[in-house]
C-alpha cells in the first residue's frame, strides 16, 4: 500500500512562503493488509470468534522471522479438531503476505468447509497481520 504526502519545514500555522525551498514530496508504503498486526515479544495466543470456514486452505499474512506461528481449529465446543490440532501444523516462522498453513503436510482445509469453528493462533516471536479461508486456483 503506498501513501504519497507532502512535507514543508515549519509550523502548521506559520505564513506558507510559496519560495520555501524546504519542502518534498514523500512516499511511505505498508505491506499489503498491514495497518496492524497481533503480536508478541514472547509467546501468546489469539482466538477468533466462531466462524463459518468458507474455502478450502488457510492463507496468513504474518511475519514470523525469528519465530513461529502454529495454527489450530476448534469446534463449535471449542475442542481441538484432530487433524487441525497445533501439533500437527507445519510452524510458519518467514515473512510473507501469503503463508498457506498447512497439517501433517497437506493444505487442504475442506474438512472444515461450512462448519462453525474457532481459529486459534499461537504466536511466539511474531506479527499477525490477517488470515483468510481461500480458496486454491485450479488449473
Amino acid at each position: 500500500i503506498r501513501f504519497y504526502y507532502t512535507g514543508i519545514s515549519g509550523r502548521h500555522w506559520d505564513t506558507y512562503h510559496k519560495d520555501t525551498p524546504d519542502h518534498a514530496v514523500g512516499l511511505a508504503t505498508l505491506r499489503l493488509d498491514g495497518f496492524v498486526s497481533v503480536e508478541t515479544d514472547d509467546q501468546g495466543t489469539l482466538t477468533t470468534k466462531s466462524l463459518i470456514f468458507l474455502g478450502d486452505t488457510l492463507v496468513v499474512n504474518a511475519n514470523a522471522s525469528g519465530g513461529a506461528i502454529t495454527v489450530e481449529a476448534l469446534d463449535a465446543d471449542g475442542k481441538v479438531i484432530d487433524r487441525f490440532s497445533r501439533t500437527n501444523c507445519q510452524p510458519i516462522t518467514s515473512d510473507s503476505v501469503r503463508h498457506v498453513v498447512s497439517w501433517n503436510g497437506n493444505s487442504d482445509s475442506r474438512l472444515l468447509q461450512g462448519r462453525p469453528i474457532k481459529l486459534r493462533f499461537h504466536l511466539r516471536r511474531a506479527k499477525l497481520y490477517a488470515f483468510e479461508p481461500a480458496t486454491r486456483q485450479r488449473q
